[in-house]
């Protein structure tokens, strides 16, 4: 008997996981493609959204993160990348800290919220190379990665990541998946008994 209240506990956390607010890029509008092409001489665009579950029924307010090892945005550096946001209510970079906020909730009974685009313009192939993964984390000032609800209340989120020139689409993961091998989830389940 045990076992089995063990075994369901552990799924209801690695659930938890999976079912969690989550910012990311994709190269699609229904956010599940996280890797393409970025090519020399070819803009090519790609898709910020916040993937909301638990919130999915009232949809957001704002936004807080950073995007970890996004290509610097310099002639002499190989590149551009470009944002256009979705709201003019914006503070920062998303290579530091970036925030976004809307005036009516956003993603209210579709669970997606399209925050902006990033266009992608490359002149030397060595700024962005083979398996350049980008990955949504807590910005530098505020140390969070969050979305805000109508309420006005943050929620941690899950970051994302993008694979630009993907090698290997099995290895190309958008998110790390959780592993019952994990000593904080493993600790969790001991520590109700």
């Amino acid at each position: 008997m045990l076992k089995k209240v063990i075994a369901v506990v552990a799924m209801m956390l690695f659930a938890g996981v999976a079912s969690a607010e989550m910012i990311g890029m994709y190269a699609d509008m229904d956010a599940t493609i996280c890797q393409g092409p970025i090519a020399p001489g070819a803009p090519t665009s790609y898709y910020v959204i916040a993937t909301l579950t638990q919130l999915a029924d009232v949809g957001i307010t704002a936004a807080e993160f950073k995007i970890d090892n996004l290509p610097i945005s310099d002639y002499a550096a190989g590149g551009f990348v470009t944002p256009e946001w979705t709201s003019a209510v914006t503070v920062g970079d998303p290579w530091t800290d970036f925030s976004i906020a809307w005036s009516t909730p956003q993603g209210a009974g579709t669970g997606l919220v399209l925050i902006g685009t990033l266009e992608f313009l490359m002149f030397n192939p060595a700024w962005v190379g083979a398996d350049h993964m980008m990955e949504f984390v807590e910005g530098d000032t505020c140390q969070c990665l969050v979305v805000v609800d109508e309420a006005f209340v943050s929620v941690t989120a899950i970051g994302g990541k993008f694979w630009a020139n993907c090698t290997d689409p099995a290895q190309c993961q958008c998110i790390e998946e959780p592993t019952a091998t994990q000593d904080t989830s493993w600790g969790s389940v001991k520590a109700l008994f």
